[in-house]
């Protein structure tokens, strides 16, 4: 809201506001928070700033003793906010005198996002709520009911549905209307009085020997009267899953059919949960791709191959049950691969006997990343995970030695050692290149949603290396 738009006034009164808009007020005077005196300004601010979305500070000069001034604003709602009509808007005012500070005044105003043919509702102060810090946090809750009918209701009931992860017992009426007192437990009473009846999903706030007009009744003009409302908090349990709640109320006037309420939600935000993982690279030999300079048809070939890996991982906060995750690792890769083979060079004079050893080792730095999983938590130890893994080499040193022995060579068999040759190479690459990529299906087994686990994972890749078991341990926070 711009400065712009607020219009002051010094001489409109309540009346001439009534009479220039035709509401009654502005603000329902039972619905407003008695203004209190606080004696710290700086904390009272911090925690507004901390509560509510947005705030704004207006300065207003000139005011005489005894003047009073009105500022209007308007509050505009999205479609989206009317679509779903289950939330309850507050308004903070802070009033600050310019001479004493500390005598500085707080008033709160909440405000129902209602449409004009909704009389009948239920509304929540919270519906975005973040899952690490709800466990201590109290939600409330509002139902509002109207007597359209021809009559008064002598009996209202309010059945309302609680979710499994609050708990019933904690639950505690804030404010009512019409304002009666509570039943006394197991004994008929012939005053007005409001009953809470507990069941097992469910709660039943019960106003007894009541007059509530209709909207409909004859000699009725004030339609306020004809409304009602039941405010109450209830707190989580203590142990509860990270889905959404949908609380519903049926309201019941005398033995009239039930009037279902919309549906009240309450999601919880995604959150962010950082796991630390580490672990070991198990590759299946055979797999391992080294090049030898020389290739020749009757040499014997033998690789190996082994790693080692530290990164993060990043997923929803204690998702219940499916969620996506990514990852990134530094990974170290250490290939060896042998090559050995034999050949008979005969010149005509002695023949010779050549027996060639080949060794090569490979040390690769590589960034592993995988962009995208989808995992499902089975239950709060076992899960499943499925996705994509793209590995980069940012360094890699290839270390290749040659060695030569030759022998006599007579008659078929090998004789005395003539001579050993060898030669040894040292190749680095520091240029960043995609090295391998492949899909990958694995389970976890320990803390499924947050704290420690360990786990498996089968890599197929499609370049190098193509069968893989990547073994780690993770913990989420």
């Amino acid at each position: 809201m711009d400065e712009e738009e607020l219009v002051y006034h010094k001489k409109m009164t309540k009346k001439d506001w009534i009479q220039s808009t035709g509401i009654s007020t502005f603000i329902k005077e039972n619905e407003i928070v008695i203004d209190t005196l606080k004696q710290n300004l700086l904390e009272i601010l911090q925690d507004s700033k901390n509560n509510y979305y947005d705030y704004k500070v207006w300065k207003v000069d000139d005011v005489q003793p005894n003047q009073e001034q009105n500022m209007f604003f308007t509050l505009k709602t999205t479609p989206e906010m009317l679509k779903d009509t289950s939330a309850i808007l507050t308004i903070r005012s802070i009033y600050v005198p310019d001479v004493n500070q500390a005598n500085y005044k707080v008033a709160e105003q909440e405000m129902e996002i209602v449409t004009s043919h909704d009389p009948n509702k239920m509304a929540v102060n919270d519906a975005w709520l973040n899952y690490r810090l709800v466990r201590f946090k109290k939600m409330k809750f509002k139902i509002r009911f109207q007597n359209n009918g021809e009559g008064p209701a002598t009996n209202i009931k309010l059945n309302t549905l609680i979710p499994e992860l609050f708990d019933k017992k904690t639950v505690k009426v804030l404010d009512m209307y019409p304002k009666v007192p509570f039943c006394p437990d197991n004994q008929e009473v012939k005053y007005s009085c409001l009953d809470t009846v507990f069941f097992k999903d469910s709660i039943s706030f019960q106003f007894k020997n009541i007059y509530l007009p209709g909207s409909n009744q004859k000699n009725v003009h004030d339609r306020d009267s004809t409304k009602g409302f039941v405010k109450y908090s209830i707190k989580f349990n203590k142990d509860f899953h990270k889905v959404k709640s949908v609380s519903q109320t049926a309201i019941i006037f005398d033995k009239n059919p039930p009037i279902i309420t919309n549906k009240s939600v309450v999601h919880f935000k995604p959150g962010l949960s950082v796991g630390v993982k580490a672990g070991y690279n198990y590759y299946f030999t055979g797999n391992e791709s080294v090049n030898f300079e020389r290739s020749v048809q009757n040499s014997t070939i033998n690789t190996s191959a082994r790693g080692y890996f530290l990164g993060a991982t990043f997923s929803p906060y204690k998702s219940y049950k499916w969620y996506v995750q990514a990852e990134v690792m530094a990974s170290k890769q250490q290939v060896e691969g042998k090559q050995y083979f034999e050949e008979i060079v005969d010149n005509g004079a002695v023949p010779y006997l050549y027996q060639n050893t080949n060794t090569m080792n490979i040390d690769k730095t590589l960034v592993d990343i995988v962009p995208v999983s989808v995992r499902y938590n089975i239950n709060a130890i076992f899960g499943l995970g499925m996705g994509v893994n793209i590995s980069n080499r940012i360094l890699s040193t290839t270390k290749s030695t040659e060695e030569q022995k030759i022998y006599y060579y007579i008659n078929g068999t090998q004789q005395d050692l003539i001579d050993t040759r060898s030669n040894n190479t040292t190749f680095k690459n520091n240029k960043l290149f995609l090295d391998n990529y492949g899909l990958f299906i694995d389970a976890t087994a320990g803390a499924s949603r947050i704290g420690p686990s360990v786990g498996v994972r089968y890599l197929q890749n499609f370049k190098e290396t193509k069968k893989q078991l990547h073994l780690y341990a993770i913990w989420k926070f």
